[in-house]
């Protein structure tokens, strides 16, 4: 076990500090100094690894006394997050499983970060004189780390899900960072607020942001994929005026749908692309709305017959009655 031991003295004046600077051996001793700092860093380096890594904290506040005393606050931080920033990328190392949804275990992920930093500024607090912006670099490097993992999982997820998978995975990013301000909430605050903290929201939202880009082309795609799916015309007059009546409510839930995916993923900023999106989609449906029409007076042979020969007076009701049908369904 090492032993530190402090020197207490008054501040050195400023007139003091220029006699130092300026005496011929001032630079041969101040390379003298940072090398035997260079070789006590080295010294404690393995016992300080072991105490951060084990939360030690005795060791740790003991050593973190020693860097701080020889001006090596900074390596000490740097220590820290070297020791754990490896430790949160296993959680999603732990968790990830390509044959798994990304939803089965991404919420997991986010609740596991909010538990360490929970733990982790509790115990930072009582070594390191700014534990916020320590744990805001090491959140955010970790992030950092995972975001193209993270964005291959949100483009695999695409495929399958369309934008479903896509919207809860956001509001999960978006819980964490409402979690995250909870917690930060809490604690001293410094003025003006830490770029590290910024960071930490950017790192956040950085695997989301080519997708969200393209929020008005998955949007169109997602609304055309259900006009795809809509089966309007069937052999069946009757069955066909029924198809159309029932796929305006779906239509409009559709696109209620997407407004509700549009808030939820751009918080509002893709309005523009969504209007343009919907505008297609009804242009796609009104379309497909006008053909199956017109097929379905070509079936009922309206508008064909001159003089009104060809078909029995049961027909001619029934075809009647599809009219009005139709009517009724197109308001």
């Amino acid at each position: 076990r090492y032993i530190y031991i402090s020197c207490e003295s008054s501040p050195v004046s400023s007139s003091d500090r220029t006699c130092f600077t300026t005496s011929p051996d001032y630079e041969q001793r101040k390379k003298l100094l940072e090398s035997l700092k260079n070789k006590l860093e080295a010294l404690l380096s393995p016992r300080l690894v072991a105490a951060l890594s084990s939360h030690n904290l005795e060791e740790a506040q003991e050593y973190g006394k020693m860097f701080t005393s020889i001006e090596r606050y900074s390596q000490l931080r740097n220590y820290f997050i070297g020791c754990h920033k490896t430790a949160l990328v296993e959680i999603w190392t732990s968790l990830h499983d390509p044959a798994k949804s990304l939803m089965s275990y991404l919420p997991s992920f986010y609740d596991e970060l909010l538990s360490r930093w929970h733990s982790e500024y509790t115990w930072c607090s009582q070594v390191f004189s700014d534990p916020l912006d320590l744990l805001s670099q090491l959140f955010s490097g970790a992030l950092e780390s995972l975001e193209s993992q993270i964005s291959r999982c949100l483009q695999a997820s695409l495929q399958s899900s369309s934008l479903s998978t896509l919207t809860d995975a956001r509001q999960q990013a978006l819980k964490f960072v409402k979690g995250l301000e909870k917690m930060i909430s809490e604690v001293p605050m410094p003025s003006p607020p830490l770029p590290s903290l910024f960071s930490l929201v950017e790192a956040v939202h950085a695997p989301f942001c080519q997708l969200l880009v393209r929020y008005p082309n998955l949007e169109q795609q997602s609304l055309t994929h259900t006009l795809k799916d809509m089966q309007l015309y069937t052999a069946a007059p009757e069955d066909t005026v029924s198809s159309l009546s029932s796929s305006i409510p779906k239509v409009l839930h559709s696109a209620a749908q997407a407004l509700e995916r549009c808030v939820q993923l751009t918080e509002g900023w893709g309005t523009a692309g969504l209007v343009r999106a919907l505008e297609a989609f009804f242009t796609q449906y009104l379309s497909k709305l006008s053909s199956t029409v017109n097929s379905l007076r070509g079936s009922c042979g309206l508008g064909t017959r001159a003089g009104g020969g060809g078909a029995s007076r049961g027909e001619d009701w029934a075809y009647l009655q599809v009219a009005f049908a139709l009517i009724q369904c197109c308001g």
